[in-house]
């Protein structure tokens, strides 16, 4: 009886480190794609502040002329 009890709780902490692995590679995923979505918003970002400011840029310099 003894030797089941060893051998339930070896299979039971190999399939425990199974889930743990698991479950630290779906952290990773959730990890890289939260910054992966960061830098995509960051990307678009940049350019349309700078669009932004070269359009402003552009409507001063027209109505400096009028």
């Amino acid at each position: 009886m003894q030797e089941r009890e060893g051998c339930a709780e070896v299979q039971f902490r190999s399939f425990e480190n199974e889930v743990r692995k698991i479950d630290n590679i779906c952290a990773y995923r959730i990890i890289v794609t939260e910054q992966s979505s960061d830098n995509t918003a960051s990307s678009i970002k940049d350019p349309q502040t700078l669009l932004s400011q070269q359009a402003g840029a552009l409507s001063n310099s027209f109505s400096d002329r009028a």
